[in-house]
């Protein structure tokens, strides 16, 4: 019994202190290729997150001896993890620039608040209970892939909750009360456990294959500016199972706001999914045709 204690305490260090962690304790810090960096408090980066896209702060970022790119917010280069350790970063942003960065991973519990969410030019990961909220973008992979997992998005109004521009894979993801609850560019969304609800234009908006069980998806759409509907699917095919999506509106394509909960190009594939209103996605189309698998079509 004694044995098992001394080693339960010699365990704890090592499990909570990986290796070659950095502690991350100020806005403008990098962390390095390949290295975790922990935050040690929340931060409040004031705002400035469009310096982290200045030449200043990227040329620091592709300089290995530099550390303190001065910038408004977190850098993460190739490679790198930041866990944030249950803290805050507010007003600012997490970055994996462009040239620098071609993965990285942020890992919760903690909260991005406010200024440009988190942002990644080529591949991110991110887990463990993250919560972006309320700033003018939420989680973005611009051109590469993502995996995301216990991951929340909320109140990024002005922009997509979750873009990706190539494939997609999620476990237990929540983006509500966004401009569009997830974006995929270009590849195929899998996972399970997604919920997309109260998102002024489309709950889920994709251009390639759609394959997720146990998706929520209501309430979306309201707002005319936007296409709308629970999932829009304007090329790949969609299979949807275990999953609820109803009580959504588009409007935008259509002289007035209409209920429509699953809007694909293809013929969807649906099973145990309850669903309101169905359509065939149209290209300039202003007459809205059911597919016929829906409750009301």
């Amino acid at each position: 019994m004694k044995a098992a204690l001394l080693w339960t305490m010699l365990l704890v260090p090592f499990i909570a202190y990986p290796a070659g962690a950095v502690d991350i304790t100020a806005c403008g810090q990098l962390v390095p290729d390949g290295q975790i960096g922990v935050l040690q408090v929340d931060l409040d980066c004031g705002g400035a997150f469009n310096t982290c896209f200045a030449d200043p702060a990227l040329a620091c970022a592709k300089d290995p001896a530099c550390t303190d790119t001065g910038c408004g917010g977190l850098m993460l280069r190739n490679g790198a993890t930041l866990e944030m350790n249950g803290h805050t970063v507010a007003n600012g942003i997490v970055l994996c620039p462009y040239g620098v960065s071609r993965n990285c991973s942020v890992v919760g519990p903690g909260i991005i608040a406010g200024g440009y969410g988190l942002f990644a030019q080529i591949n991110l990961s991110a887990s463990g209970g993250l919560d972006v909220q309320g700033g003018q973008s939420g989680i973005v992979a611009l051109k590469g892939k993502a995996f995301l997992q216990d991951v929340t998005v909320s109140g990024v109004s002005n922009n997509y909750g979750i873009v990706v521009y190539r494939r997609l894979r999620l476990v237990n993801v929540t983006s509500n009360n966004n401009q569009v609850g997830v974006f995929a560019y270009n590849g195929p969304v899998i996972g399970s456990g997604l919920t997309t609800n109260n998102n002024h234009g489309a709950g889920v908006q994709s251009y390639g294959r759609l394959n997720v069980t146990g998706l929520m998806a209501t309430g979306n759409g309201e707002d005319t500016e936007y296409t709308g509907g629970g999932v829009v699917d304007q090329v790949g095919s969609v299979r949807l199972e275990n999953s609820v999506v109803t009580g959504n509106f588009s409007g935008s394509s259509f002289s007035e706001l209409k209920p429509l909960d699953v809007y694909t190009k293809k013929r969807p594939r649906l099973i145990d999914t309850t669903c309101d209103h169905s359509g065939i996605f149209i290209y300039q189309g202003t007459n809205l045709v059911p597919w016929g698998v829906c409750s009301q079509d």
